[in-house]
């Protein structure tokens, strides 16, 4: 009798983080002698494999996840995720927005977690300035395809202004960060030239309101702000 009763409080005190993507099942946390991991309540019987590491890879980078962490992803939600490594710039890190696909994934003809990567949504960031061509506002934002940021509108504006992060401007290349793109759409960005003489001298750049047309497609085109005439 006493057996049943402690077995009865031992069911009452299992803490169910959320519902599995793949099946629905309730999925807890597992304390054993090899570490942490979250899954089925009864995963030594249960027909679906899903699990969760404690210390979870994802895209190259060990991330050690909460019960928090997983109750959110079990919500369908995201979770940020900092310091990833870049596989196509060696040395730079990014960081990016991770969720859990209902999709199976697959590793060594087992099923596995498929992560899902998005990120924050250009609305959620303050505007940069607004655009020399439509006169709306432009957002930092980032390429998944080349792993760098960009600086355009929201996906509901249907202009196609952009500002790369390696831009050239004036025949020289230029890394751009968001206080760079501000300047470029307000009072300048400040940059060296040099003279016929070979003189060095410093003027402000902004991005010009007629944009260059090339095979019927529009570009930036940057131009000298005009010094002011004293009076």
């Amino acid at each position: 009798m006493e057996n049943k009763e402690e077995q009865k409080k031992e069911e009452q005190t299992i803490d169910v983080l959320g519902k599995c993507p793949w099946c629905g099942g309730d999925i807890i946390r597992f304390d054993g002698k090899n570490g942490t991991f979250y899954s089925h309540l009864d995963f030594d019987e249960s027909e679906c494999s899903f699990k969760l590491e404690e210390k979870e890879k994802i895209y190259g980078k060990e991330v050690k996840l909460t019960d928090a962490n997983v109750r959110a992803l079990l919500k369908g939600k995201a979770i940020l995720v900092k310091g990833i490594p870049s596989r196509k710039k060696e040395g730079t890190t990014y960081d990016a927005l991770y969720s859990i696909s209902r999709e199976k994934g697959s590793f060594n003809d087992h099923d596995a977690i498929k992560w899902e990567m998005s990120f924050p949504e250009s609305k959620g960031s303050r505007s940069l300035g607004k655009c020399p061509w439509c006169g709306k506002d432009i957002f930092e934002r980032y390429s998944k395809k080349t792993e760098s940021h960009f600086y355009a509108h929201g996906k509901d504006v249907d202009c196609p202004f952009i500002l790369w992060e390696e831009q050239e401007i004036m025949f020289s290349r230029e890394n751009l960060d968001a206080d760079d793109v501000h300047d470029l759409l307000s009072d300048g960005y400040r940059m060296p030239f040099t003279t016929r003489e070979g003189e060095e001298y410093f003027a402000n750049v902004v991005v010009d309101k007629k944009p260059r047309i090339y095979n019927g497609k529009k570009y930036p085109s940057f131009v000298k702000m005009k010094k002011k005439k004293s009076k």
